[in-house]
């Protein structure tokens, strides 16, 4: 950034150029910002409409991903979810049919791209939790069925310190394609009624330590049981939380709890 130096003080815009007093007191030059308005409508900034258009439809995306993950999903996720998300959105868009700015976003064709989503980089699902389990899922594309065979926890959880039980924790949420439509909210999901809804179930709390569990089996339905187009994909997801259990009171632990995508349910 351009410092101004002299005796001389001028303020205001002159062109581009944008004069002004820092907080510290020094007269400081910088290029002014480009008018919102200019850039909705100037025939220089045709690229930059197209690329914020994009943009957007990015960010609905994410948000119904993230939605899809759980209404708790803000238990189990980093601060940097939303950005890892978003990203992934526009590399799909990018990917997508149309010319640049209107570009959909195709689920079904890009399903691979949405397996191993960590909510928290930090604390993979894997690093906590490593019994085998088995994922099924019915016809209809609306409920699926997490199985876990008996397991000792001291060969298959790495608990945080504090830690004396665990619950497990599955996922199934609804994720439409997206297509431009133009207008303030240039991308709308193709099946909005269905897009981003989610059911949540979890186990009990099992001991966590020197203990060996019995058969586990969840069944997550989502509402009404739904038809499912061949426009929405399943986004399957399993998680697991630690508690300290004192005298018959939970308590969740504020750390090392992980939930992972592990499944994407086409036709």
């Amino acid at each position: 950034m351009g410092r101004q130096q002299g005796l001389v003080h001028l303020s205001g815009q002159f062109g581009d150029l944008r004069l002004s007093i820092a907080a510290n007191g020094k007269p400081i030059a910088a290029f002014a910002p480009v008018r919102k308005g200019r850039v909705k409508r100037g025939r220089n900034y045709g690229l930059t409409r197209k690329n914020n258009a994009e943009f957007t439809g990015s960010a609905y995306c994410a948000q119904s991903l993230r939605r899809c993950m759980g209404e708790r999903i803000r238990d189990f996720s980093d601060r940097d979810l939303s950005a890892r998300l978003l990203a992934m959105m526009h590399s799909v868009i990018s990917l997508g049919q149309g010319r640049a700015g209107e570009r959909s976003f195709d689920v079904l064709s890009h399903a691979s791209m949405f397996m191993h989503i960590e909510a928290n980089a930090g604390t993979p699902f894997g690093s906590r939790f490593q019994a085998p389990y088995t994922l099924t899922v019915n016809p209809a594309r609306n409920a699926v069925t997490l199985d876990v065979a008996a397991f000792a926890t001291d060969h298959f959880l790495y608990c945080p310190q504090g830690a004396t039980h665990f619950r497990l924790l599955l996922v199934a949420g609804i994720l439409s394609d997206f297509v431009y439509v133009g207008g303030r909210r240039p991308y709308a999901p193709v099946n909005a009624l269905l897009n981003g809804q989610s059911v949540v179930v979890s186990s009990l709390a099992i001991p966590a330590v020197n203990a060996t569990t019995s058969v586990l089996q969840l069944v997550a339905a989502l509402p009404g049981a739904p038809v499912m187009p061949s426009t929405a994909g399943l986004v399957v997801s399993v998680g697991i939380e630690f508690l300290r259990v004192i005298n018959n009171y939970e308590e969740v632990m504020a750390s090392g709890n992980g939930l992972k995508v592990v499944g994407f349910i086409e036709n």
